[in-house]
């Protein structure tokens, strides 16, 4: 009987041992629900892409974003030969913010590189604030603080240098942000496809004859420049 009534205590006391520690677990996870929310009272909601191909004027494409715009990711912006031009001239974050947050900055990042090769490091350019746009917004139930942020005049020379081949255009955008609340703090916000980023294709070709519509490696003159 002393062998049962101690096998019980046991099995009592183990389950309370279980409950104590779900109950702590519990409370770390509402803890850390509360303070994420409390930090995340700002964000990116939109973010674009601007190129000027062939002094055709700034389009926008759509990166973090379902627009009438031309979709950046999986795009092939064209063929391109040496009386081309293919001109990043930036990007767009559009922001909210709310309670103690603030943003105060945005960043885009791009990188240039053959699809056979292996990705290089991104270059970094900055996006500059433009304009407040109200108050109603994705991010705070409708008081948020919408801003733009952007840059349309980088004049960055995706072509510059390049080799006949077919390349990648790889992008993502940034947005710095603190806060006060909870102790204050800083962080970062991605738009960057979960963190595949957005990707568009494009061809140079090595003469100013017109290349086929749908080039492959073996329509492109790569015996004109090396690397």
């Amino acid at each position: 009987m002393k062998t049962i009534l101690s096998e019980i205590k046991r099995i009592t006391k183990s389950f309370s041992e279980q409950a104590k520690t779900f109950r702590l677990l519990l409370m770390v996870f509402i803890f850390i629900g509360i303070n994420t929310t409390i930090k995340a009272q700002s964000g990116i909601y939109e973010s674009y892409a601007i190129l000027n191909s062939n002094g055709g004027g700034n389009v926008y494409y759509d990166l973090q974003a379902t627009t009438g715009n031309p979709d950046f990711n999986g795009a092939n912006l064209g063929i391109f030969n040496s009386s081309s031009t293919l001109i990043l001239n930036g990007a767009q974050n559009k922001t909210f913010k709310c309670n103690t947050d603030d943003i105060t900055n945005g960043k885009f990042y791009y990188r240039i590189y053959k699809t056979t090769d292996p990705a290089p490091v991104f270059t970094e350019s900055t996006i500059f604030w433009t304009s407040n746009d109200g108050l109603t917004g994705s991010g705070c139930g409708g008081s948020d603080q919408n801003q733009t942020w952007q840059s349309n005049s980088a004049n960055i020379d995706v072509l510059n240098s390049l080799c006949p081949g077919i390349y990648y255009l790889e992008i993502y955008t940034t947005a710095d942000f603190t806060y006060t609340a909870s102790g204050g703090g800083s962080g970062t916000h991605f738009a960057n496809n979960f963190p595949n980023n957005y990707k568009a294709s494009f061809t140079v070709v090595g003469t100013d004859t017109v290349a086929p519509v749908t080039p492959t490696l073996a329509n492109v003159n790569v015996g004109q420049c090396s690397g």
